[in-house]
């Protein structure tokens, strides 16, 4: 099987002669049950990955993921315990070294070839087509010679999968506005920033669990993380993290 790296890829490829942007809407379940609905904006350089706009979530609890080209850096926003966090990670194509496999399927009328990867330690398989040719989304995704249709984890807990339903042509260049809405006046971290917050989030969690009365004396309890990426692994991955009293 082929080993694509997908920083080769970024500096190889070329998607300039499509000439139209393209919104692709997807729907994410978890655990095979229907979650809700996911948009992508995909540009030449740019894409912009959010919740659909008719969903009934509050504008603090919608979350993006941008990722830009021409920078080879991804922006996005995270909630942890209602906190709002905004990552700029120059990080994420050395976490996608992508192999070839050999399944097709056909989605929204385009014939797709497959792919696996782990990424930042879970793994995911993804069927992308190649007349759609881009490495850009959906979600954190890059490096393959076209668009990502369908992607599964394959070993998390809960299990991620998101497939397209319906793929629209756009006016090209529509996209500045959107970007600027969504990255305007934040204050931006880097990824290993968000780590430390993100683990500090929890062990605070943890900590009240374990001195507000709620667990008794010689008790003991975990907190177990479902995310489609690995962040704080001892939250996230066996058991989970322990808590004793």
């Amino acid at each position: 099987m082929k080993k694509l790296l997908a920083l080769i890829l970024f500096l190889g490829l070329s998607i300039s002669g499509r000439g139209q942007d393209i919104k692709v809407k997807y729907q994410f379940y978890l655990n095979d049950s229907l979650y809700y609905d996911k948009m992508l904006y995909l540009g030449t350089d740019t894409s912009v990955w959010q919740d659909y706009e008719e969903t009934k979530l509050p504008n603090k609890e919608r979350t993006f993921v941008i990722n830009n080209l021409k920078t080879n850096t991804q922006y996005s926003k995270h909630i942890v315990m209602m906190r709002e966090n905004f990552i700029s990670d120059t990080t994420f194509l050395a976490h996608q070294n992508w192999t070839l496999t050999p399944e097709t399927k056909t989605l929204v009328g385009q014939p797709c070839n497959s792919a696996e990867t782990v990424f930042r330690e879970v793994r995911y398989k993804v069927f992308y087509a190649p007349n759609i040719p881009t490495q850009l989304g959906p979600w954190k995704f890059a490096g393959l010679p076209g668009l990502i249709l369908e992607a599964r984890s394959l070993e998390s807990v809960p299990l991620y999968h998101f497939v397209a339903t319906e793929i629209t042509n756009q006016a090209a260049g529509g996209l500045t506005g959107l970007v600027n809405k969504l990255t305007k006046d934040k204050k931006w971290i880097s990824w290993d920033e968000y780590k430390i917050i993100f683990k500090k989030i929890i062990d605070n969690v943890a900590n009240k669990i374990k001195s507000g009365g709620s667990l008794p004396v010689g008790a003991s309890t975990r907190i177990k993380l479902g995310m489609m990426e690995i962040i704080y692994p001892e939250a996230q991955t066996g058991e989970g993290l322990l808590i004793q009293n």
